[in-house]
């Protein structure tokens, strides 16, 4: 598959073909050097790096990257005079800072990273070019201003697809030497109280260049008259990139061929801003966050969606990197680091696929921690060479993130302590092998020596018995698996695994085998300690917790959502639906809708944006919007364990979605579950329908009343509720039992529902108690799922009822 790339200016993917074969020359705008960065300065270094990365590696380009420092401007001039400071120091330490602040989250320096102030002859050259074809002139006031004539270049305004005449004045300088409001200016001329310093002479008096001018400049003397990529954050399409599009061309340059642009990093809805109070610098942030962490974060979503920072992105961040660390340190750990790269060829198809289309970075995480899952599995089996290959893939496709752990950017103190680090992790690797080698030999005095010599040394050696995923070994003997139940109801299922009850199942071969240390008492089933551990086991009781609190979203850092289209908001708003911002376009033509919106968030305390209908296209990713859009934040999700509060009156009742991935079926249930007294909802993290805004209206308000909890493992959340003293039963059409025989119906409950077309998944179908089959006529096949569990939940509630 050839790699696909949404240019902004065409406003659809493109095929990537470079100018020039192999090579690629990319030009991104870097940051002012007026302050301090914050993450959110960050994300356009980021989701580029990353960009850059997969050119590379993923199809072998050399690619030159030009990144800029506009070390003068306007801010920095009045930011350094407010401080007493000489604007060239000040920005000489702002731009040291921004440096760090890369540096510490892993992104790599680009090719070239001119200054603007060391190529004002450049700047002076396409300014005297532009004059002398007419797009220029210098101001009449004799200011020293020159200014871009916009109505002498027809196609002003294609970038970001605007007629002049709809375009607010430029700002960026006195208006009264202009032509016309929205020239803009390429040179600023000197102005009594600035620093002499900060002006060079022109033909048409001293002064400095205008923002607009270096970065065209720049990016023609370090990559030619026309390059293949320009890149930026997106609120600089305009008016930044639509000018310097407007004068290169004018100048008779090509530009740039694909212009891409990366959204907001948000904060409360609103994009991070020094202004608003809600930026974090890099050195606060990684002060709560490795370094790591945070650059997974930060890369986590599609480089085009608003990625919405909230007080629990950090620690999913961290939970994400410490599985794929825990798996590499299984499979070999820093050792694998000293191997060859994997060829891109070796690396899944589902990888190169999510990056060749538009950098689809979520698609590509999901397969890497697919990938960490089967090495884990093979590690579990003893496949040594399937998790060898895993663990080499999981490096390539994180090195492409950024994100590979056993980069020596990740280790404090550079790479002379890294250097130290490894030697150190491979000296008592070494020790570790040989006491290992020893009690093999059951040599046991030379294996308790090292052992005693590495704890002397502050480094504690646990020898612990084979644990899989945090739980103990199965015991076929226990009764609380599925089909060992001795619960009155419980049914053996034919296709179970177990097999027939023939021969010790393998206990006498397991009794043989060493078991590890003795565990402790309250561990141990049989034990009268284990019986005071305080476990939910009672018919009001609730499964153990295996994750977050209630509340904390699961799996990786989500984005927000948009609703487009006027009735799509309205509906939205009239369902409650929770929001953060209302997106207006300019000069909108307003109806009923319209006003109700704009009440309706002014009511409820939402913010309202008015924005440019080019941004909004961008928002809506092209969609119709009709001038109106909302922005939804992620649901936050429960966690299985807290759906049933032992306090909770009535007796517990969950859905359980397997499979089930529209996502007005998961309305639907929601608001059978609210009209029958239901507890909660259970999906699975991945395959699964969200809590998506469609879901939201489809449940008519259900969803801010009744939870939805999120499981990594299904069928584990259902064995966690079933030790608990939950019966679980499935709906199928092939049931055990009929619905009107459900005698389970008066008992704690978890109701699955499989999706429709495949049922239930075997796993799950193997955990049930019951199948359950709703009785219909012979000329109807199924059920649709949200009317299927609104039946069964009705005669769970009706069976209840008449039970008292």
């Amino acid at each position: 598959m050839s790699l696909r790339l949404f240019d902004s200016a065409a406003r659809e993917l493109r095929e990537f073909v470079p100018l020039e074969p192999g090579k690629v020359g990319m030009y991104i705008c870097g940051l002012t050097t007026q302050g301090t960065p914050h993450i959110g300065h960050l994300r356009f270094a980021v989701a580029f790096d990353i960009l850059r990365r997969w050119l590379e590696y993923g199809h072998g380009y050399d690619v030159t990257l030009v990144r800029n420092v506009t070390d003068i401007d306007d801010k920095i001039l009045r930011k350094s005079a407010e401080n007493d400071a000489p604007w060239w120091a000040w920005s000489y330490a702002h731009e040291r800072e921004t440096t760090e602040a890369m540096e510490t989250l892993g992104i790599r320096p680009p090719t070239y990273e001119p200054r603007a102030t060391g190529h004002i002859t450049e700047m002076v050259e396409l300014m005297r070019t532009l004059v002398e074809r007419e797009h220029a002139y210098p101001a009449a006031d004799d200011s020293g201003d020159v200014y871009f004539d916009v109505r002498s270049f027809p196609e002003y305004g294609s970038l970001t697809h605007q007629s002049i005449d709809d375009m607010e004045a430029a700002g960026d300088a006195d208006p009264r030497g202009k032509r016309d409001p929205r020239d803009f200016a390429l040179w600023k001329g000197h102005k009594e109280g600035e620093p002499e310093t900060a002006s060079w002479p022109t033909p048409y008096g001293r002064g400095r260049p205008g923002w607009h001018l270096e970065c065209s400049a720049m990016a023609r003397k370090y990559l030619g008259d026309t390059f293949d990529i320009h890149g930026g954050g997106v609120d600089l399409r305009f008016p930044h990139h639509e000018n310097e599009l407007a004068q290169s061309r004018a100048a008779g340059l090509g530009f740039a061929r694909y212009w891409m642009h990366n959204a907001w990093l948000t904060a409360g809805g609103e994009k991070m801003s020094k202004s608003l109070g809600n930026g974090m610098t890099v050195a606060e942030i990684t002060s709560q966050a490795r370094p790591l962490a945070v650059r997974y974060y930060i890369g986590s979503s599609h480089y085009r969606s608003t990625l919405e920072y909230h007080p629990t992105s950090l620690a999913e961040a961290e939970s994400a990197v410490a599985r794929i660390e825990g798996f590499l340190e299984r499979a070999g750990g820093s050792a694998l680091a000293d191997q060859e790269r994997l060829p891109v060829a070796d690396l899944p198809a589902g990888f190169t696929a999510a990056m060749d289309d538009d950098l689809n970075v979520s698609g590509a995480l999901a397969v890497i921690h697919d990938t960490v899952r089967a090495g884990n599995s093979a590690l579990d089996s003893g496949d040594t060479a399937g998790a060898t290959l895993a663990a080499r893939q999981v490096l390539a496709m994180t090195d492409v993130l950024g994100v590979d752990p056993f980069d020596t950017s990740w280790h404090a103190g550079g790479g002379e302590r890294s250097g130290l680090e490894g030697a150190l992790d491979k000296l008592v690797q070494d020790r570790l092998d040989a006491r290992a080698a020893a009690r093999k030999e059951r040599d046991f005095a030379t294996a308790d020596a090292i052992r005693d010599a590495l704890t002397d040394a502050g480094i504690v050696v646990e020898d612990t018995p084979r644990v899989l995923d945090g739980r103990s070994p199965a015991d076929p003997t226990r009764t609380d698996m599925p089909g060992n139940s001795q619960r009155r109801g419980a049914i053996r299922k034919g296709a179970s695994r177990k097999g027939a009850n023939v021969g010790s199942g393998g206990n006498r071969r397991r009794g043989l085998e060493g078991r590890g240390p003795t565990p402790k008492a309250e561990d141990r089933v049989n034990h009268k300690a284990y019986k005071g551990k305080k476990a939910p086991t009672t018919r009001q009781g609730r499964p153990q917790s295996s994750g977050p609190a209630r509340g904390a979203r699961r799996g990786g850092p989500r984005s927000s959502e948009i609703v487009a289209g006027r009735n799509s908001v309205v509906e939205a708003l009239r369902a409650d639906i929770p929001a953060t911002t209302l997106y207006v376009a300019s000069r909108i033509d307003s109806d009923d809708r319209v006003r109700e919106a704009i009440k309706t968030v002014s009511e409820r305390g939402i913010p309202m944006l008015e924005t440019p209908r080019g941004e909004l296209d961008r928002l809506t990713d092209g969609a119709v919007h009709q001038g109106l859009a909302l922005q939804v934040p992620p649901y936050e999700y429960a966690d299985p364990a807290d759906l049933v509060d032992p306090q909770t009156p009535g007796i517990p009742l969950v859905v359980a979605l397997d499979g089930i991935t529209d996502p007005r079926n998961l309305g639907a249930i929601l608001r059978s579950l609210a009209a029958f007294g239901g507890h909660g909802v259970i999906i699975p993290e991945r395959r699964s329908v969200g809590m998506t805004a469609s879901a939201w209206k489809t449940s008519a308000g259900a969803a801010a009343r009744i939870p939805v909890a999120q499981a990594p493992n299904l069928t584990r959340a259902l064995e966690a509720y079933r030790k608990a003293g939950f019966f679980v039963v499935g709906l199928d059409m092939d049931g055990d039992v009929e619905l009107p025989g459900l005698e389970l119906a008066t008992e704690p409950l978890v109701v699955v529902v499989g999706s429709e077309g495949k049922g239930l998944s075997r796993l799950v179908r193997e955990t049930c108690d019951q199948i359950v089959s709703i009785p219909m006529a012979a000329e109807i096949e199924s059920l649709n799922a949200g009317v299927a569990t609104g039946v069964a939940l009705y005669e769970v509630a009706r069976r209840r009822a008449e039970n008292g």
